[in-house]
């Protein structure tokens, strides 16, 4: 667990450079297809989105994590999300952003010298089974070397976005060199299988 946690804060500054220039959208993983509806009956689902062709859980024939399952022509498709769910990250809520696209807001808060919280935005097409990625809180709160809260450093960053047709805006509080993982404000349009940052 401490190797992913390490791989993770390692890789963390590289993936927020590269997405301000760019949201590139990868293939959900499929996990299986479904020909019996009433398979599907009992499962619980993680979203109050009531669509007739999807929805999520978070629990799937006893694993955890974030399942998408749509129906496809004449089976129901199984896609995983690979999201980690525990006592360290949870999922906060799913909404309908257009007809097209679907907002996962996902918190997680690793251990570590600072208390971080991260909120990670995950864009799924519905259309295309695919998703991005991005950074939309953090907030760290660092203390003494007694572990004191008194003399406590507390700093956070937020970007909000919005979705219209296919153009996607984030407004964000991060400042430069504030050392904190919030993607910055920008405006990007939507480019076969990418959000493309317009200037």
């Amino acid at each position: 667990m401490k190797k992913l946690l390490y791989i993770f804060i390692f890789f963390l500054p590289a993936f927020v450079w590269c997405q301000e220039k760019e949201f590139v959208f990868y293939p959900l993983t499929v996990f299986e297809k479904v020909s019996n509806v009433n398979e599907l009956k009992s499962i619980e689902k993680a979203d109050k989105l009531n669509k007739k062709d999807f929805f999520f859980t978070e629990n799937y024939k006893g694993y955890n994590g974030l399942f998408f399952i749509k129906k496809e022509k004449d089976d129901w498709v199984v896609y995983q999300f690979e999201l980690s769910l525990g006592s360290n990250s949870y999922l906060k809520n799913i909404k309908v952003e257009n007809n097209r696209f679907v907002s996962i807001q996902y918190y997680r808060s690793p251990s570590g010298v600072c208390e971080n919280t991260y909120g990670i935005v995950f864009l799924l097409d519905v259309v295309r089974n695919e998703k991005i990625s991005f950074f939309n809180l953090n907030k760290q709160r660092c203390y003494d070397y007694n572990g004191e809260t008194v003399g406590a450093r507390e700093s956070q960053c937020k970007a909000t976005f919005s979705i219209k047709d296919n153009v996607l805006k984030i407004t964000s509080t991060k400042k430069p060199d504030d050392g904190l993982y919030c993607t910055k404000s920008g405006t990007y349009h939507y480019e076969s299988g990418k959000f493309v940052r317009k200037k």
